[in-house]
């Protein structure tokens, strides 16, 4: 596979953790899949790092795919990350093209 673009993305976990304070399940239902919800929900003390991570590693696949074409926007809904079976972090994505 060839890389087309690249994209990073760092997120304050102290800024997610109040974000998440305030709207609470809202928020996740907003920004992740049931699949991510539910992986999270095991983190126990690593929520927020965890939750934050996944954040930065959205906006970071949203940047990458919107800077190779300006009319690919993902919704969150539509990103999904995940770890694989040797813990390395990958992504899924279920883009819908208009």
């Amino acid at each position: 596979m060839k890389i087309l673009s690249t994209g990073i993305d760092i997120v304050e976990v102290k800024r997610i953790k109040n974000i998440y304070f305030k709207f609470g399940t809202r928020f996740l239902d907003k920004v992740l899949t049931l699949e991510e919800t539910s992986r999270l929900e095991d983190k126990g003390k690593s929520f927020y790092q965890s939750l934050a991570g996944r954040i930065a590693a959205k906006e970071a696949v949203y940047k990458a795919l919107n800077s190779y074409d300006s009319k690919i926007k993902p919704k969150w809904q539509e990103i999904t990350v995940y770890n694989q079976d040797n813990g390395s972090p990958a992504v899924s994505l279920k883009i819908t093209l208009e």
